[in-house]
């Protein structure tokens, strides 16, 4: 089965709302992708939104899908690839993110109480840095605004 959304078009648009909402959606996936542990895994070409039509297997090709696209890039240098840029350098410049030990209880506390509810589209954690702070994360995937309560600050001086 294929259920993936195309923001209600399937293939390339004209139509403004639906590309903003794409691209939108690419700022999330990177946005989750960089606060996440482990190695990011991004391919060439993310950072502009290159598209494949589809194919999820491009290795076979020596065309558009598999060459990068300098003019896009410089077009989008502003947007996208600026947005790619800032995630990249939030995500070096804070020790609690692309961590190499599994989380414990003490590294991260998780601010859910609707894991039995399938229809919940939001969750949100606190990592726990000692000396460098505490780092909070919320992910919202319902199309309307959810009110969050932020955790209390950590006892102490800030950092």
């Amino acid at each position: 089965d294929n259920f993936s959304w195309n923001c209600g078009v399937e293939g390339h648009t004209d139509d403004e709302k639906v590309k903003g909402l794409r691209e939108r959606q690419v700022k999330n996936f990177v946005t989750a992708l960089m606060v996440s542990q482990g190695t990011p895994m991004i391919v060439m070409g993310d950072e502009y939104g290159l598209t494949r039509d589809g194919n999820n297997n491009a290795y076979g090709h020596d065309n558009w899908m598999t060459h990068f696209n300098w003019d896009t890039m410089e077009r989008k240098k502003g947007g996208m690839v600026r947005f790619f840029s800032e995630m990249i350098a939030f995500r070096k410049g804070h020790p609690l993110l692309g961590q190499k030990e599994f989380l414990n209880d003490q590294a991260c506390r998780w601010h859910e109480d609707n894991w039995d509810n399938e229809e919940s589209r939001f969750i949100a954690y606190s990592l726990h840095g000692g000396g460098s702070g505490d780092l909070y994360i919320a992910f919202n995937a319902h199309h309307f605004a959810v009110k969050a309560n932020l955790p209390p600050p950590p006892p102490g001086p800030p950092p």
